[in-house]
């Protein structure tokens, strides 16, 4: 199976790093393919200006934005590591689902059958860290809204089916045993959803 993580952190110090290295470690290990897109390494660009929506409205794509949906393509599991910032996700990953999940690819409408999800048959992984507590989280909203807009807002719309979405709470204040214990419960689910490959 192919695994392709989008990471949305700048820091390679984060315990978001950790996560994305425990996911590559624990595919490759499984017998899977892994792809990284790390869009701060990446330089990614996250908006379009007028010239660029233009051309898009017409479908004429730049080709780091067609390198993008060929991988998404191809993938089978897609996982995503962000931080919480204000309650939702880094402006680099916005702009990602902003020019690359786009009318045409990842979704479509058709006169008579309405909404077309063109990414069905895809599964997503999230793993968010955030400051605030799992219980004020929970107890303010913020929790289902964060992981209503993912999965309903944004792979929903296209098909995709979020299978997990980890939310550790108070992750830079945590010690270090109870980050293991995050980082553990990240592998243990790609082993779930990237099981070993059977060898003949």
């Amino acid at each position: 199976m192919n695994h392709l993580i989008i990471y949305a952190h700048p820091n390679p110090d984060s315990l978001s790093h950790a996560y994305l290295e425990v996911m590559k470690e624990q595919t490759r290990a499984n017998g899977h393919d892994v792809v990284v897109r790390d869009l701060y390494q990446m330089h990614f660009k996250p908006v379009d200006y007028a010239a660029d929506f233009e051309k898009s409205r017409r479908g004429e794509y730049p080709e780091e934005i067609l390198t993008e949906q060929e991988y998404l393509r191809k993938a089978d599991l897609v996982s995503l590591i962000y931080p919480v910032w204000w309650g939702s996700m880094p402006a680099i990953l916005k702009g990602y689902f902003d020019r690359v999940f786009t009318r045409g690819f990842a979704f479509d409408y058709h006169p008579e059958k309405g909404l077309l999800k063109l990414l069905e048959g895809k599964k997503a992984l999230v793993v968010n860290n955030m400051g605030d507590s799992r219980k004020h989280a929970d107890a303010s909203g913020m929790t289902d809204s964060i992981k209503n807009f993912i999965r309903s807002g944004v792979f929903g719309f296209c098909g995709i089916e979020t299978v997990e979405h980890l939310l550790f709470g108070n992750a830079t204040t945590r010690d270090k045993t109870v980050r293991i214990g995050y980082i553990e419960e990240v592998r243990e689910k790609i082993s779930k959803h990237l099981p070993i490959e059977a060898t003949v």
